[in-house]
């Protein structure tokens, strides 16, 4: 088993380690999908003993709705755009973000990332515009450099988590997107939201785990309902921010070897924008 385990974190570690992206400056959000039968009770909640492993015993707790926008055809998608509209509990306004996402290898070299950088300025994106929350998303296979472009249309919905239909929200994303989202990726094919998945949230701004320090440590439990066509089911993710590849990739490092020896690892990882997408088709 001992053997087994080196094996399986040198698969996964030794290559980052030895190609760190070239600017320190670039935030990260390090992910890892994890298995819902270690995490969570019967009841959905999440194991007392997960949280106290975790640190996260005395975490902030907030309830969201969040729901994903795209053609029958995914035609943002194969342009490599997403959209989100999302409710927390305790604030008025929705959030509808619109997500430019540029692909990157796993084992990042210098050269590939400042490509994707080019590419971003060629659309029209900058690195710097602080309208634009900029970062790379570090899942267990892949990085992604993304541009996330956030606005709070009000709905004046009475309830916390109530979500607006779509004849109250798809008119609105021509006027709100940013300007470097092609308009015709809005008006070429019918849009339609799928959701709304239910989800909680439990992080704390600073933990010290396996001798490491992570930042906006958080824990995520979506809750997707059931339909005539397939049984309701949980995602579990957890996440932390980063500032620049090194501390990044050391995080990373640190992290993945004490989820792999929880045995917490969820064997498929997919990002939830496609995972809600296809069981909202179904």
């Amino acid at each position: 088993m001992k053997i087994f385990l080196s094996l399986l974190l040198s698969f996964f570690l030794l290559p980052l380690a030895a190609n760190p992206s070239p600017s320190p400056s670039i935030n990260y959000e390090v992910k890892f999908l994890l298995q819902p039968a270690k995490i969570l009770q019967a009841d959905n909640s999440v194991k007392p003993e997960v949280l106290a492993q975790l640190k996260l015993t005395d975490a902030k707790t907030e309830q969201f709705r969040v729901g994903y926008i795209d053609s029958d055809a995914r035609s943002l998608g194969a342009a490599g755009w997403s959209m989100r509209l999302r409710k927390r509990a305790d604030q008025q306004a929705h959030r509808l973000q619109y997500k430019k996402r540029y692909p990157l290898q796993a084992n990042e070299q210098h050269e590939v990332l400042d490509a994707a950088i080019s590419q971003a300025r060629a659309d029209g994106f900058d690195i710097a515009d602080p309208a634009f929350k900029v970062e790379i998303d570090w899942g267990l296979h892949r990085q992604t450099l993304s541009f996330a472009y956030t606005t709070t249309p009000n709905f004046a919905l009475a309830d916390a988590l109530a979500m607006p239909s779509p004849e109250s929200v798809l008119p609105l994303l021509p006027e709100l997107a940013p300007k470097a989202m092609p308009p015709q990726l809005l008006t070429k094919a019918p849009l339609q939201i799928y959701g709304y998945v239910p989800f909680d949230r439990y992080s704390k701004k600073s933990v010290k785990l396996a001798k490491q320090q992570f930042n906006e440590l958080t824990l995520e439990v979506w809750h997707y309902p059931a339909s005539e066509q397939q049984a309701g089911f949980n995602l579990v993710e957890l996440s932390f921010a980063a500032t620049g590849s090194a501390q990044a990739s050391a995080l990373r490092q640190s992290m993945l070897q004490q989820l792999t020896e929880w045995g917490w690892l969820a064997e498929q990882q997919q990002l939830k924008t496609q995972l809600t997408i296809t069981h909202f088709s179904l």
